[in-house]
């Protein structure tokens, strides 16, 4: 049954979908994407009962936020649509109940009219919405900033957001899921990067603060707190107990993790970007103004 019921829940979604933020097409166009990858992962081995009052109560509230405008079309058409599935034959003996409770509050189509080739869709964006969607991550509730993943791994992806959290997805696993999420910044954070081994990671925020996390335990092992906003950070690619920092007062500062020992150079504006080249002997820094600086760093006294 759990197929038939995922359909008619999608369906549902999918039928209110055009009245949720009229003003955002991609929005909902990543809502139904997120509702149909979640209803495949959760959907399996529910209980009939659990199945229908589940459906009745999401087709109330969705009603209630959105109103009754459709048209009121019995939900004895699912029956028809899902003839051909092995599971429709389980549905039947609860269909024609529901229909009487939510007939009133919504009306259904069948997943074909989500189809690139029905009438109703008009521009190329969204006849072709669902294609190629990997996975849909949703566990911040803020911007996301930046996104890096860990050196020669396709699997592990640092996510940095305005919600002040930091968080680890592995995108090889099946299906992809969270690893984890870091919390210990107060303010939105800026930047991230990850060690040479990958076994440590480094955040910026605008709190003042950088962190350094362990990537195996997600503790945050080091924390070094400045009065300034800090825009940017990375690891020296050589030498990872050191960090670079770039902040809102044109700041570049080189960061000894171990000590806390501060050393920094000034190039004006606010520091948004920077770039080691792989010996580690010269730092590019970009700022807010569209200047590009060169640093050199000395490996004896940094």
């Amino acid at each position: 049954m759990s197929v038939a019921w995922q359909q008619q829940v999608f369906a549902l979604d999918a039928r209110y979908n055009a009245h949720r933020a009229k003003g955002s097409p991609n929005f909902r166009t990543l809502y139904i994407r997120r509702r149909n990858q979640l209803l495949k992962e959760f959907g399996s081995g529910k209980d009939s009962n659990v199945c229908r009052q589940y459906l009745k109560i999401r087709a109330t509230l969705l009603q209630s936020r959105y109103g009754s405008s459709f048209d009121q079309i019995s939900l004895r058409r699912l029956s028809t649509n899902t003839r051909t599935s092995p599971e429709s034959n389980q549905c039947n003996d609860w269909v024609g109940s529901l229909t009487k409770d939510i007939e009133d509050s919504t009306s259904h189509y069948s997943l074909d009219d989500l189809s690139p080739s029905n009438p109703r869709h008009t521009t190329i964006h969204e006849n072709y919405a669902f294609v190629g969607v990997h996975h849909i991550f949703d566990q911040h509730t803020a911007a996301v900033t930046m996104l890096k993943f860990a050196n020669n791994d396709r699997a592990r992806l640092c996510c940095v957001s305005n919600d002040s959290t930091v968080s680890i997805c592995n995108l090889l696993s099946q299906p992809p899921t969270l690893e984890c999420i870091l919390k210990g910044h107060t303010g939105p954070v800026t930047g991230c990067d990850w060690s040479m081994s990958n076994d440590l990671l480094v955040s910026s925020s605008l709190d003042g603060q950088l962190c350094v996390w362990d990537t195996t335990s997600h503790k945050c092992i080091r924390s070094i707190r400045g009065t300034t906003r800090l825009l940017s950070c990375l690891f020296h690619p050589v030498n990872n107990n050191v960090v670079i920092a770039g902040n809102i007062n044109g700041q570049v500062e080189v960061v000894n993790i171990s000590t806390g020992i501060k050393h920094s150079s000034s190039m004006g504006g606010r520091v948004l970007s920077m770039a080691f080249e792989s010996s580690g002997l010269n730092l590019w820094a970009g700022n807010d103004q569209g200047c590009l600086m060169l640093f050199r760093y000395d490996m004896n006294s940094g």
